[in-house]
């Protein structure tokens, strides 16, 4: 009854959570952003932990999103934060250099890419900004 109506529940969808980290990577390589450019994040997926450098940042081989399915690459964190990275958690990798020699002697011209691991992420996705949730920077 007017001036007084409920307010309806909004039906949009906040955020998509993803079954898995394997299922939200691979919805990145189809949906997401994908293209490499200097400083600009991409998600990755560890696949496993090469230890700690002298400086005390962990170094992990990392699967990166691409429209192919992605590619690997050594990557080490951005600083040495105490939490350690794990085999299947998502990451956002940010690449800082090319090196067309290197990117050769891998025969894909992508693991060329020298970078580094900004952040740990969920498997939530926040429709409204299009972006994942932030577990720990690095």
């Amino acid at each position: 009854m007017w001036p007084f109506r409920r307010k309806r529940a909004s039906r949009l969808v906040e955020s998509l959570t993803f079954q898995d980290n394997r299922s939200f990577f691979e919805y990145t390589c189809q949906f997401g952003q994908t293209q490499l450019e200097k400083g600009k994040g991409v998600v990755g997926i560890v696949l496993q932990d090469q230890g700690a450098l002298d400086d005390g940042k962990q170094l992990v081989v990392v699967h990166i999103a691409a429209d192919d399915g992605g590619f690997d690459t050594l990557a080490p964190t951005a600083s040495a934060k105490k939490e350690k990275l794990l085999a299947e958690d998502l990451v956002i990798w940010i690449p800082i250099e090319h090196r067309a020699d290197i990117g050769e002697e891998f025969g894909d011209s992508r693991c060329g890419w020298v970078g580094i691991i900004k952040a740990k992420i969920s498997n939530k996705l926040d429709i409204s900004k299009m972006y994942p949730e932030i577990i720990a920077e690095y």
